[in-house]
């Protein structure tokens, strides 16, 4: 920081920065969460596809 800024500049200065830097952490954050939730979700589709697909199968065999 430049040296003539006066001391209270130069705190809010600092202070900006850390507020900055925390909301992007938590920015980071809630999207590794997100992801996480979407790979969940896509783990619980294709497995509930896989049982769907067992029962149709399996109801076809009876039929028969």
């Amino acid at each position: 920081m430049h040296p003539d800024l006066p001391t209270l500049a130069r705190l809010i200065s600092m202070a900006a920065l850390v507020a900055a830097t925390i909301e992007y952490a938590e920015i980071l954050r809630r999207r590794g969460l997100v992801r996480a939730i979407e790979r969940q979700r896509t783990e619980l589709e294709g497995e509930g596809l896989k049982g769907l697909v067992r029962v149709l199968l399996a109801e076809g065999e009876v039929e028969r």
